[in-house]
C-alpha cells in the first residue's frame, strides 16, 4: 500500500502526477521480479496487470492520465473518476487490478476515501525475510522514482 496517515497526508492526493508513477515503480528492476513471482499469472489471476486482460487497455492509461493536470488544484476524487473503469480485471472488479484504488478517494462513501493505494500484484511472501526484502525493494524503489520526478520538476 503506498499512502499517509491520513488522507490529507496522502502523497497520493497531494501530488496528482503521483498516481501515474505506480507503472514505473513495477518497472524497477527489483520490485518487477518480486511481482513476477506469483504463482498466478494471466487476465484471471488475483491481481491481472492492466495490459493482460484488453488489448486498447494501456491507449486508454496513457489517455486517462493527460486529464489528470501536473500541478494546481485537484479535485480529490478526479483520479478515482478517471481511473476507476480502466483499473479492472476482465470481469470489471476494481479490487481485483494490479492498481487498487477502491481505498484512494471514491466519492461513493467514507470508507473508499482512505487516501491508500494497493498494490496487489504481490503474493503474501512465504516467509518473514521475504515479506522484509519485498518491503525494502518496494520502499527503495518508490524513493527513487520520487527522486527522479522531483529531479524531473527542477
Amino acid at each position: 500500500m503506498l499512502g499517509g496517515a491520513t488522507v490529507d497526508e496522502s502523497p497520493m492526493l497531494r501530488r496528482p502526477d503521483l498516481p501515474a508513477q505506480p507503472d514505473r515503480l513495477l518497472a524497477e528492476p527489483s520490485v518487477a521480479v518480486l511481482s513476477v513471482l506469483r504463482l498466478y499469472i494471466g487476465p484471471t489471476s488475483q491481481a491481472p496487470r492492466i495490459d493482460e486482460a484488453r488489448n486498447d487497455s494501456i491507449a486508454e492509461l496513457e489517455l486517462a492520465f493527460t486529464q489528470i493536470p501536473d500541478h494546481g488544484e485537484v479535485p480529490p476524487w478526479l483520479i478515482d473518476r478517471v481511473l476507476r473503469h480502466i483499473l479492472i480485471d476482465v470481469t470489471g472488479n476494481t479490487h481485483r487490478a494490479e492498481f487498487c484504488i477502491d481505498k484512494l478517494y471514491s466519492p461513493d462513501g467514507p470508507t473508499g476515501r482512505l487516501g491508500l493505494l494497493e498494490l496487489r500484484a504481490f503474493e503474501m511472501p512465504p516467509h518473514a525475510r521475504m515479506s522484509l526484502v519485498q518491503h525494502c525493494c518496494c520502499a527503495a524503489s518508490s524513493r527513487r522514482v520520487r527522486a527522479a520526478s522531483l529531479s524531473a520538476e527542477a
